[in-house]
């Protein structure tokens, strides 16, 4: 299996795994449910139905934007992985967490709680995918001996 494979798939299972752990009651639920004005209860019996089309989707979507970073991350001139994690929070802060804070505010309730649950959600998915990028890929286009 070649390694843009692996790394895919693997950050597909990543964001999986790390959306289970981040929006559970281990970590952000309690404020994330409140933010959306639901109990935990109301949100069981609503994600029952529609869980696994949400779970085959977050995993798709994080394979599409895993393989972005990577045509990013191979045409950038990236040397290391200090310059990498540059290019991955500045992606995520120009195309992820800036947007999402302005269509927030234009929205009726200001959710600022939702917003940064969900914005840290998507940073420290894209930190975790660039390591896994140098674990698996950089040698082969990025780093050099």
């Amino acid at each position: 299996m070649s390694s843009i494979i692996i790394y895919l798939v693997l950050s597909g299972v990543v964001n999986v795994v790390l959306g289970a752990l981040w929006y559970s009651k281990l970590l952000f639920i309690k404020p994330y449910l409140r933010a959306l004005g639901m109990t935990y209860e109301e949100m069981c019996n609503g994600k029952k139905k529609g869980m696994m089309h949400s779970v085959i989707v977050s995993f798709v979507v994080s394979i599409v934007t895993s393989w972005i970073l990577w045509i990013i991350f191979i045409n950038s001139g990236a040397n290391g992985i200090g310059d990498l994690l540059f290019v991955s929070v500045a992606l995520w802060l120009g195309f992820m967490a800036l947007p999402a804070l302005v269509d927030m505010l234009y929205g009726k309730e200001k959710q600022y709680t939702l917003w940064a649950v969900n914005a840290g959600f998507k940073l420290v998915f894209i930190i975790i995918v660039t390591f896994l990028y140098v674990w698996i890929l950089a040698d082969s286009y990025v780093i050099q001996g």
